[in-house]
């Protein structure tokens, strides 16, 4: 019979918890929720902690000077096989056999998803306004770390749903976020996610399966997602803000620390508000922006703030639609998925060339691209992610509010058609998915 966590708990005079990452997190809340954090008597790692270091109220010893005798039990609070072998042979040349594994415990990987769900539901009521609330962290489970992008925005639903197989595993898969083909970039993000790849650019997929990679062009993903408001709602709300722009500045990403002046940003709505006659302007924050009080500028001018949520929150692209919906033009200041995401719902799309400082890739990205390319290549990523760039936004940085046949050949180029019926798509995705 197999043992529970509470179960282990009970059977040992001393128990440690080894991690205290994410996964440490995500057993710290199981245990508070089911009451049982009190019969963790601390936390082990693997380097030397800080003086007095603590976790939740336990203290963090090093596990080298652990003293697991055989009365003293070890909760493996890690998910990816590569650490939980490392933790094991450690724990093994220690002589400790009484160890507990939670990334075999079904149960408890089954609580961290439910928890995970019923929040993201919570917060499906909630108004597309209350942008503060929506921007709160949502923990999901850890287990399905190291697969890309696959749990942001709710892609791993539409994924499940086009396969017609809500149990199908995720972490076979990982997705693409954006439309960039450079070489440098795309190999960087293979190292780092080396997994069946389903990406909605078709220069992507000509590009990746010439390396032999599997992979599978989707429409743009907000087309899988369905407005989050209802034809009623949204025309209630289009009636009450009559002619509506709607501004999209850029964010920081996973992989780029970005910076730009939101005063001379505001200067362009402001012409653009002004000589086009927009009733109202409506400005779409990411949430790491809400929280660095992105939003006080533009409330100072009396335009609504929305957003559509924390990052891996399930409905997240659904109110992203939703949003769209409400706009008669979207304003950008730099390339993004939004860009694809608006002409294929048929909006038109302005780029506002601002100067936009770029600080660089983030350290995981670095070092991944120094491991796979000489330093040039290296030096010359930026310049050509620059390159392509503003081959694109060329096409957009004249206000009009129409999209032109030039516009849509840009859609055409580097996305997947959105004309496949939803039958299609879910023989296609079958063949590469299951």
């Amino acid at each position: 019979m197999k043992t529970s966590i509470r179960v282990f708990l009970n059977k040992y005079d001393k128990v440690y918890c080894y991690g205290v990452g994410k996964s440490g997190r995500d057993f710290k809340n199981y245990c508070r929720n089911k009451k049982i954090w009190r019969q963790v008597d601390g936390c082990l790692i693997s380097s030397t902690p800080s003086h007095n270091q603590t976790f939740a109220g336990k203290p963090v010893l090093s596990v080298s000077n652990a003293n697991l005798t055989e009365n003293v039990g070890v909760v493996i609070a890690m998910y990816k096989p590569e650490y939980i072998s490392e933790v094991l042979q450690t724990l093994k040349n220690m002589g400790c056999n009484n160890y507990y594994v939670l990334a075999h415990d079904k149960n408890y990987i089954r609580w961290m998803q439910k928890r995970f769900y019923k929040e993201c539901k919570l917060r499906k009521n909630k108004s597309i306004f209350d942008y503060k609330a929506l921007a709160h962290k949502i923990e999901y489970p850890s287990l399905f770390d190291g697969n890309g992008a696959v749990l942001y925005y709710g892609i791993f639903k539409y994924i499940k749903k086009f396969v017609k197989n809500y149990n199908y595993d995720i972490k076979k898969c990982s997705v693409d976020e954006g439309i960039r083909t450079n070489e440098s970039i795309l190999l960087a993000q293979d190292k780092l996610n080396p997994k069946d790849k389903n990406v909605f650019s078709n220069n992507r997929l000509a590009w990746r399966n010439q390396n032999e990679l599997n992979v599978h062009s989707m429409k743009p993903y907000i087309m899988y997602a369905k407005s989050i408001y209802s034809m009623c709602k949204l025309s209630s709300l289009k009636k009450k803000f009559g002619k509506t722009l709607l501004v999209m500045p850029m964010h920081d990403f996973k992989v780029l620390n970005v910076e730009c002046s939101i005063s001379n940003l505001i200067d362009e709505i402001e012409r653009i508000r002004v000589e086009y006659q927009y009733k109202t302007v409506i400005v779409c924050l990411y949430c790491n922006d809400i929280k660095t009080g992105e939003d006080v500028p533009y409330k100072k001018m009396g335009y609504k703030i929305v957003t559509a949520g924390y990052i891996t929150d399930m409905f997240f692209l659904w109110r992203l639609r939703a949003i769209m919906a409400l706009s008669d033009v979207v304003f950008m200041n730099s390339m993004g998925s939004q860009l694809f995401y608006a002409l294929s719902l048929n909006i038109p799309v302005y780029i506002y060339r601002q100067k936009i400082v770029i600080h660089g890739l983030k350290d995981e990205y670095k070092t991944v691209l120094r491991d796979t390319f000489n330093e040039d290549a290296y030096n010359s990523t930026m310049g050509k992610m620059k390159k392509e760039d503003d081959e694109i936004m060329s096409k957009f940085d004249a206000y009009q509010e129409y999209i032109s046949s030039e516009q849509y050949e840009v859609l055409k180029t580097h996305c997947a058609s959105w004309e496949y019926r939803a039958a299609r798509d879910v023989e296609m995705l079958k063949k590469v998915l299951v």
